[in-house]
């Protein structure tokens, strides 16, 4: 299946597809946020 990514703008609860805010998506059934980085790894010699 397609995925798109989507910005949601808190002012106008809205989601776009881009961050200018150009097209507006009002079908969004969900999101979900985004994961934490991963952690660095470290050497211990």
């Amino acid at each position: 299946g397609w995925r798109y990514v989507s910005f949601y703008d808190a002012h106008s609860r809205l989601f776009y597809d881009s961050p200018k805010g150009d097209i507006e998506y009002i079908l969004v059934t969900h999101w979900m946020p985004m994961p934490e980085p991963p952690k660095p790894e470290t050497n211990n010699e």
